[in-house]
């Protein structure tokens, strides 16, 4: 009786599959024509660069800090770690922003060990793109394990590295002098999960994200 059963649901398996093999067969070809891969989806800019990107990235969640010059950039690190009780938590191995860390007399640390028990990162830029208020970044700057576990990411960039568009970023990357990383990683607004209620949850990722831009660096 067994055997039987076992017959049927195979037959009954080979009937299905024989099916989805004829469907294939005659499924219809859609063609691409008409698409045009170059147009851009997103809309374009309205007003500056840096004025959309400011924009964009703090109605995605960032927290914007705007500093002339490198000397306020300084005064800028000093006193967001005192106002943010950093003192010892923070994680960094980006040298240019070790640069200015050094400068404020801010203590850190750089080694592998600290990506992992440090809860704040500082780290530098690629590009900033205007079009939906991203950043981009490689893996040299800060590392895919400290990103990941860090409560606070606070990112460094100057106004040279807005870009009107994610296209235009990659773009530049291709064309530089300097090899493609292994790696470029991609902010776009605060993570979010909901448990099975609906309710929001902490998921994976940071909890707050800064970005100091510089003008004149």
């Amino acid at each position: 009786m067994q055997i039987d059963e076992t017959i049927d649901s195979m037959s009954a398996r080979e009937r299905i599959l024989k099916k989805i093999r004829e469907a294939l067969t005659h499924a219809p070809v859609t063609s691409p024509d008409g698409v045009d891969l170059e147009r851009n989806v997103y809309s374009p800019i309205k007003n500056s660069p840096e004025e959309d990107f400011a924009e964009k990235f703090i109605a995605a969640g960032g927290a914007f800090l705007y500093c002339e010059n490198a000397r306020e950039a300084v005064e800028t690190f000093s006193e967001l770690v005192k106002v943010r009780q950093w003192e010892g938590k923070i994680f960094c191995k980006d040298p240019d922003v070790a640069d200015l860390l050094d400068l404020a007399e801010v203590a850190y640390g750089g080694k592998a060990v600290d990506a992992v028990v440090k809860s704040v990162v500082f780290c530098g830029c690629r590009y900033l793109i205007a079009q939906d208020g991203s950043v981009v970044w490689n893996n040299a700057s800060a590392g895919r394990r400290a990103m990941a576990q860090a409560d606070d990411v606070v990112f460094v960039a100057s106004v040279e590295q807005v870009m009107p568009d994610f296209r235009t970023a990659v773009r530049l990357m291709k064309e530089g002098k300097e090899k493609m990383p292994s790696m470029i990683s991609r902010w776009t607004g605060m993570p979010c999960f909901f448990d099975i209620d609906g309710e929001s949850m902490t998921g994976c990722g940071p909890r707050n994200v800064f970005l100091i831009l510089i003008d004149n660096l």
